[in-house]
């Protein structure tokens, strides 16, 4: 099947009960896990990953059974200065664990994380 998004051509191919996406450009739709950033601009980090064709979940707060609530994502962006100590412990051994590349960012603004989505962009091509 191909999508058309941003002018890019997308194909998702079925294998088996997982779909799985590709740009034909070469950088591939990725799962993203936001973890810390401002409340009020959780919608906007959002934005910002679908415009660049990535899935991106946010957590402001930590959650009951955070480490369960992760999912299995490509990457991980870490908002140093607007999170807890808990929640950066369970995202680095997360992360650590599964070899999942992690991110981290002092600041919590739009400009941080479209410099950190284009370091995980290259992590994933190379």
């Amino acid at each position: 099947m191909k999508i058309i998004i941003n002018q890019c051509i997308v194909i998702i191919s079925e294998l088996g009960n997982f779909f799985t996406k590709y740009y034909i450009r070469g950088v591939s739709l990725m799962s993203i896990l936001l973890i810390g950033g401002l409340d009020r601009m959780a919608k906007d980090y959002i934005h910002i990953g679908s415009k660049r064709g990535h899935n991106v979940k946010v957590y402001t707060q930590l959650p009951t059974r955070f480490e369960k609530v992760m999912g299995e994502p490509d990457g991980i962006v870490l908002f140093t200065g607007t999170v807890s100590h808990a929640m950066v412990k369970v995202a680095v051994k997360y992360a650590n664990n599964r070899k999942i590349p992690l991110i981290r960012s002092h600041s919590s603004s739009l400009t941080a994380l479209e410099r950190e989505l284009t370091k995980l962009e290259e992590c994933a091509i190379a």
